[in-house]
């Protein structure tokens, strides 16, 4: 399970079509991983070359940067609170003054929040795209042999394989000739 600051992502189980990697701290886990689990048709070595390229591209620090997009959101929800509560005490004060000093430092205070966020928003679309690269390219040797990387929506919190022949036994060559 993974835990970010203000929600719990649950890690989905392995089950028999698809093997799940999660992330644990700044790696994947492919610890219970033998190559029996795909019927001998990719190597642990091949496993781990995936998720330490997908390491290399920094995509556990999309978990961090995850986590100060929401401190980002959360600061922005703050101000606008206090700037709608400022803005009422001040109306019920003096109605006719409402200083727009402070309404504009709000309403910057709001815009450096905002661009705070697509900046972190940017810099992980980036991480994602260079990791879907990798994935595409380890798929090309794997397609063969009935076997597919997926990165989930919640990627980077765990790396999918997908056994694609489970699905569809006929279509694909038996693991003798990967050897």
């Amino acid at each position: 399970m993974s835990q970010n600051q203000f929600i719990i992502i649950n890690t989905p189980p392995t089950t028999t079509n698809t093997l799940i990697f999660p992330i644990a701290g700044n790696k994947f886990d492919s610890s219970f991983y033998f190559p029996s689990l795909t019927d001998g048709r990719v190597s642990s070595e091949e496993i781990n070359l995936l998720l330490t390229e997908l390491v290399a591209t920094g995509a556990p620090t999309a978990v961090q940067l995850k986590k100060i997009e929401n401190w980002f959101k959360t600061a922005l929800f703050f101000f606008f609170l206090f700037f709608i509560l400022s803005i009422a005490l001040l109306a019920l004060y003096n109605p006719c003054l409402i200083p727009f000093d402070i309404v504009g430092f709000f309403i910057i205070a709001a815009c450096i929040v905002e661009l705070g966020v697509m900046k972190f928003r940017r810099v992980r679309g980036k991480l994602r795209a260079k990791c879907e690269a990798i994935v595409q390219q380890h798929n090309q040797n794997l397609a063969p042999r009935g076997l597919r990387w997926h990165l989930p929506i919640l990627f980077p919190s765990w790396v999918e394989l997908w056994k694609d022949y489970q699905a569809n036994n006929n279509m694909y060559a038996p693991p003798s000739q990967y050897s």
